[in-house]
């Protein structure tokens, strides 16, 4: 049977500030670049990247930025936009004034000095709801803040170049439900939003209508045994996350973490399908690793005392996915993982109390016995 190993984790850190952190989010290119916000004091306004292949932190600094804008909470890319000059795009939004802005990735093998160059292309200038709670993605010219109780917003952006619109195309429109702490994309005209509704926690989905500016409810997927509002960490890490495995085929599944971990088809109407995990392990936020056929989710075991990540393969069967391996992680302080995200040949992971590091594993590909894989599954007490 033909799975993935990692390699043992490692922390990088970032020498800098001695101040706690509160919440972090991260994404990963395919080639092995993390971007990060961070949270350390006077950093606020920047961003952080790693290079695996270097094991290089940078820190990102923008003299540009518009003064309204106190620091970066949520980030997202675009792999698509700006392939053809060899960059990405990347997207940073401010809970606190409400903007998003985008970014120029440039790999360190494109750049004059060798590094990895992160500039400033242009930010939003219209505000949108981002209370209490505040997520974002973007895909193919299309860019959702999930605004809380505050309703949803969209933008759009030149795939050519990474610019925004300077206002939204739809501005906090609410779907007669409490809240939308989280988003992830389907597709460019498809939000999978987390949802509090008045009866319990789950995933809306809803069709981005472009010509009417308007978002159309399309169907919902419960969760149930959610952890509710435990774990919550404001701004910007709601434990409701999900991503997207896309297989060669064509089809496509949607991964949920809400403490229980569920998957479904979010083009068709049906009840999702509850994935075993370890016993006590409660899943807070994943990413999938289309490539590699992995689901990478970050969460917490011992009532929230312990961190981990737990790795699953969902190449053979996407509703019943395979336990690879669970990894007990933690920073330098006491505070819980609050992002995850695996592209390529690699996992990477941050906490909410320590903005100045980064944990980072590489995936090999091996050969394990069943019994191995199962033995995974009992091992957390």
């Amino acid at each position: 049977m033909k799975i993935l190993q990692l390699l043992p984790a490692s922390i990088f850190v970032l020498s800098c500030c001695n101040d706690a952190a509160q919440a972090r989010n991260i994404v990963t290119t395919n080639d092995g670049i993390a971007i990060g916000t961070t949270n350390q004091s006077g950093l606020r306004r920047s961003l952080v990247t790693y290079d695996a292949n270097t094991s290089q932190i940078d820190v990102h600094q923008f003299s540009n930025l518009p003064n309204t804008i106190r620091g970066f909470d949520d980030v997202a890319l675009d792999s698509d936009a700006m392939a053809r000059q060899g960059d990405v795009v990347a997207f940073a939004i401010d809970a606190s004034s409400g903007l998003v802005c985008s970014f120029n990735l440039s790999a360190r093998s494109s750049t004059r000095r060798g590094e990895v160059s992160l500039q400033l292309i242009g930010c939003t200038t219209q505000r949108v709801s981002t209370s209490p709670f505040v997520g974002i993605d973007a895909q193919r010219g299309t860019l959702v803040v999930s605004g809380g109780t505050g309703g949803v917003s969209t933008f759009r952006y030149d795939t050519s170049t990474g610019r925004l619109s300077s206002r939204p195309i739809i501005r906090n429109q609410t779907l007669n439900e409490i809240g939308h702490p989280s988003v992830t994309l389907v597709s460019r005209n498809i939000a999978a939003l987390c949802t509090d509704t008045r009866s319990g926690f789950g995933i809306t989905i809803a069709n981005i209508n472009q010509s009417s500016r308007s978002l159309d409810r399309s169907r919902f997927f419960p969760v149930e045994n959610t952890v509710n509002f435990k774990y919550t960490i404001s701004p910007a890490d709601f434990p409701c996350d999900s991503s997207m495995y896309f297989q060669n085929n064509g089809r496509s599944y949607l991964y949920v973490a809400n403490g229980p971990v569920t998957v479904q088809n979010p083009r068709r109407n049906g009840s999702p399908t509850v994935v075993n995990v370890p016993n006590g392990f409660e899943a807070l936020t994943v990413d999938v690793n289309s490539d590699r056929s992995i689901a990478v989710f970050g969460g917490v075991i011992q009532n929230g005392a312990r961190s981990a990540y737990l790795v699953m393969d969902v190449s053979s069967n996407p509703l019943n996915p395979r336990v690879v391996t669970m990894e007990v992680v933690s920073g330098q302080g006491r505070g819980r993982i609050t992002g995850v995200a695996s592209a390529g040949q690699d996992i990477f992971y941050v906490f909410d109390d320590d903005s100045s590091s980064i944990g980072h594993a590489r995936i090999q590909q091996s050969l394990l016995e069943d019994s191995e894989v199962k033995d995974v599954l009992s091992r957390v007490e």
